[in-house]
C-alpha cells in the first residue's frame, strides 16, 4: 500500500506542478500579449530583470492560488507602461520572497536602461544577480521556473534566454494582428520526477516510516494482548483436557469472555459432567448387578452345602428351589445382555411403516384376560383410523409389553389401567396409566435408569431388575421418539410414548 501510495503521489504531484507551471506560463505569454497590444512593445520585460521577475513571480503565484481551494481568486494585472507598473496594480501583490529572488526589487521609480543595450539583444539573467541556492533535495536537479522562461523574436533569436539544456515543453506565439511578434518557451527540468514531488516523497517517506514504528508498537502491544485472550483459554482447555484424561471428572474451566471460548469452555464442562455422572452410574450399577447377583448366588450355594452336608435331602423340593434361582439368574442375565444389545449404535434396527394403532390393540387384547385374572380393569381409548409409523415391529412390542407387565406386577387389584392413543400432526402419543400405587416424586426422573428400583427390598421372584424401563428407553430412542414418566390422573403412574409419523420422516 505504501509503495502504491508513492507511485500515486508522484504521478499526482508531477501533474499539479505541471498544471501550475502551464498555468503560469499561459498567464505570462496573455500578459505580454496584451501589454504588446497596448504599448506596441515588449522591450520593458527585455531591458529590466526587475519588471520580468515581477512579471514572473506575480503570474506564477496567480498559478499557485488557483489550485487552493480556500484561496480568493487573483485579479487580473493592469498595464504595464515604460515608467513601471501602475501604483494600484502593485499594492497588496506577493513580492518575490528573499529565498528565491533575494531582495524584492522597488517600483518607487522607473527602472534605468543600460544604453549601451540594444532591443534585439538578449538579455541574459543568467549573468545577473542569482538567488540563493536552495537546500537539498532541490539543489541538483531543481531549476526554478523563472530559470525556465525564454522569450525569442518572431526569427528566432533569444531575447531573454533562460535554460535551454532541457528540451521544449510548452511554447507559446505573442502575435499582433495576426503577426508574430515574440515567442514564449517553457523548458523542462532536468529530471522527469520534479524536485518538489522527489521532495515532498522524501519528507513523507520520512513520516511513513516513523508511523509505521509507532503503529508496529501500538500492533505490537495489541497483539500481545490479543495474544493472551487466546493462549489463555487454550491453556486453560489444555489442563482440563489432561485432568479429564487422568479422570480427574470433578475438572471444570472458567473463561471470562463471550466468544467461542466460553461456548466451547461451557460443553467441556458439560462433557466433565456427564462424564462424572457416567462414572458414578457405572460404580452404582456394578454395585447393583453384584448386588442382584449375590442374593441368588448365596441362596445356591447355601442350599447346595446344605445337601452336601446332609441337612437337606435331595428331594423334588430343594431341586426345584435351585431351579427358581437359576431361572432368577437366567432371567437377570438376559435382561443385562438384552440392555446392552440394544443401545442405538450398535444393535440393527428393521424399520418398517407399520399400524401403532392395531398393534397396541393386538396387545391390549392379548393382555385384557391377565389382567381380567388379576382384577384389574383394562380400558383403551384408540384411533379410529390407522396411524403408520416407521418402526421394528418387534422392539415396539417389545416396549409395549415391558410397560403392560409393570402395570400388570405393581398395579393393586380392584384397580384399572387405561390405554390412550393421540395423534397430533407429525406424531403419535400413547399414554398408559395405572390407579396406584404411585411412585414417589423424586423416583419419577431415576426410573429409566438402570437397575433402578422405587422398593429395592421387594421380593424379586415376582419383582424385576429394574432393567425393563431402560430397555424400553433405549428402543424408543432408537426411533427417535421419547419416553417419560409422570403422575397420573387415576391417582398412580403414566408412562407416555411419543414417536414420530411415518410421513415425519
Amino acid at each position: 500500500m505504501f509503495g502504491l501510495n508513492a507511485i500515486t503521489n508522484k504521478r499526482m504531484l508531477n501533474n499539479v506542478f505541471e498544471d501550475i507551471d502551464n498555468e503560469a506560463f499561459n498567464r505570462i505569454a496573455t500578459e505580454i500579449s496584451q501589454q504588446y497590444q497596448q504599448t506596441g512593445s515588449i522591450g520593458m520585460f527585455i531591458d529590466s530583470k526587475a519588471l520580468w521577475y515581477e512579471l514572473i513571480n506575480r503570474n506564477f503565484h496567480s498559478s499557485r492560488l488557483l489550485f487552493s481551494p480556500n484561496s480568493p481568486k487573483p485579479r487580473e494585472p493592469g498595464p504595464f507602461t515604460q515608467d513601471g507598473p501602475p501604483e494600484k496594480h502593485m499594492q497588496n501583490e506577493v513580492m518575490p520572497p528573499p529565498d528565491d529572488f533575494g531582495k524584492p526589487p522597488s517600483f518607487e521609480q522607473a527602472p534605468e536602461f543600460d544604453p549601451s543595450t540594444e532591443f534585439n539583444e538578449p538579455a541574459n539573467f543568467a549573468d545577473m544577480r542569482e538567488p540563493p541556492p536552495r537546500n537539498k533535495p532541490m539543489a541538483d536537479d531543481f531549476i526554478p521556473f523563472e530559470k525556465r522562461l525564454s522569450l525569442l523574436d518572431a526569427k528566432g533569436e533569444i531575447l531573454i534566454a533562460g535554460n535551454t539544456e532541457t528540451e521544449v515543453v510548452n511554447e507559446q506565439e505573442i502575435t499582433h494582428n495576426g503577426v508574430v511578434v515574440a515567442v514564449l518557451q517553457l523548458h523542462a527540468n532536468r529530471s522527469h520526477v520534479s524536485a518538489l514531488t522527489q521532495h515532498y516523497l522524501n519528507t513523507q517517506i520520512n513520516i511513513s516510516l516513523w508511523t509505521a514504528g509507532i503503529d508496529l508498537l501500538i500492533a505490537l502491544l495489541f497483539s500481545y494482548l490479543l495474544a493472551r485472550h487466546f493462549t489463555n483459554p487454550i491453556s486453560q482447555l489444555k489442563k482440563g483436557a489432561k485432568a479429564l484424561a487422568e479422570r480427574e471428572f470433578e475438572t471444570q474451566i472458567t473463561v471470562n469472555s463471550s466468544d467461542e471460548f466460553a461456548t466451547l469452555a461451557d460443553d467441556f464442562n458439560r462433557i466433565a459432567t456427564e462424564l462424572r455422572r457416567f462414572e458414578s452410574q457405572q460404580s452404582q450399577w456394578i454395585m447393583d448387578i453384584s448386588h442382584e447377583l449375590r442374593t441368588p448366588l448365596t441362596i445356591l450355594e447355601g442350599e447346595l452345602e446344605a445337601i452336601n452336608d446332609g441337612i437337606i435331602e435331595p428331594n423334588q423340593k430343594a431341586i426345584s428351589s435351585l431351579q427358581e434361582e437359576v431361572a432368577l439368574l437366567s432371567r437377570l442375565v438376559n435382561d443385562l445382555h438384552k440392555v446392552s444389545s440394544l443401545d442405538r449404535h450398535s444393535f440393527n434396527y428393521h424399520m418398517e411403516a407399520i399400524d401403532f394403532n392395531a398393534l397396541v390393540a393386538l396387545q391390549a387384547h392379548k393382555y385384557a384376560f391377565k389382567f381380567q385374572s388379576k382384577k384389574i380393569t383394562l380400558n383403551a381409548t384408540l384411533s379410529e383410523q390407522t396411524v403408520m409409523v416407521l418402526a421394528d415391529q418387534n422392539r415396539i412390542t417389545q416396549v409395549l409389553q415391558n410397560i403392560l407387565e409393570n402395570n400388570l406386577r405393581y398395579t393393586d387389584e380392584q384397580q384399572k389401567v387405561w390405554l390412550d392413543l393421540t395423534v397430533s400432526k407429525h406424531h403419535v402419543f400413547l399414554s398408559i396409566e395405572d390407579s396406584g400405587p404411585g411412585v414417589p416424586d423424586e423416583a419419577l426422573e431415576k426410573l429409566f435408569d438402570r437397575l433402578y428400583r422405587t422398593d429395592s427390598s421387594r421380593n424379586r421372584k415376582t419383582g424385576g431388575f429394574g432393567l425393563g424401563l431402560a430397555i424400553c428407553q433405549t428402543i424408543v430412542e432408537a426411533h427417535h421418539g421419547k419416553i417419560n414418566a409422570t403422575k397420573s390422573r387415576l391417582g398412580g403412574l403414566c408412562i407416555t410414548l411419543k414417536l414420530p409419523l411415518a410421513e415425519a420422516h
